[in-house]
């Protein structure tokens, strides 16, 4: 969804987003928004509403479709593409020596033997894995599962993600959530799965 009315001088148009980088935020507190892009970048002028505090991605999110839908009666800039996928990787077995892992899992060992990571992304399944499993100045790439996918990634598990992805697009919101409850899913059948 993306809802982006015509700018009407009377009447100020509402943009629900989010930000980790607190530099950016401090200096939208203080009316600066030349750090931003696109559309807050050309025409905010005011922070009406700061949530800070989120510890993972998902609640920050869910916290952002709540103000969507609470500042719903304004007009509302809110860019939402469905832009996004859900993908499954192949973990070789020691990975359960991580004990994020084995926490995930509440210590089950898979049935079937199987240990995978579900992830979103709005790359292409087969860039994000290459972006896993690559180095950079000679340590794993930044934007890498540094304990899990990058020491402990096999291959993408394509026969999975067309039984249960199929290449659907998401927004980033529903991705989160499809992800995690595909990993719970796959739980079920026996696997043993992490998400972030």
């Amino acid at each position: 969804m993306e809802n982006s009315p015509q700018a009407n001088k009377k009447l100020p148009v509402y943009a629900v987003t989010y930000t980790s980088n607190m530099d950016k935020l401090k200096q939208a507190k203080n009316g600066d928004f030349s750090s931003w892009r696109g559309k807050i970048k050309k025409h905010g002028s005011e922070l009406i509403e700061v949530s800070e505090g989120f510890d993972k991605k998902l609640d920050c999110l869910l916290h952002r479709q709540e103000l969507v839908n609470k500042y719903s009666d304004h007009p509302l800039h809110f860019y939402n593409p469905e832009a996004y996928t859900v993908y499954v990787v192949n973990l070789d077995k020691e990975v359960w020596d991580y004990n994020g892992f084995k926490k995930q899992n509440n210590g089950k060992l898979p049935s079937n033997g199987c240990y995978l990571y579900i992830g979103q992304t709005s790359k292409t399944a087969k860039q994000r894995f290459k972006i896993h499993k690559s180095k950079k100045n000679g340590k794993p790439h930044p934007d890498s599962s540094t304990k899990v996918v990058h020491p402990h990634g096999e291959s993408l598990n394509l026969e999975l993600m067309k039984k249960y992805t199929n290449g659907n697009k998401y927004t980033e919101l529903d991705s989160l959530l499809m992800e995690r409850k595909l990993a719970i899913d796959l739980r079920k059948l026996g696997y043993a799965t992490y998400y972030n």
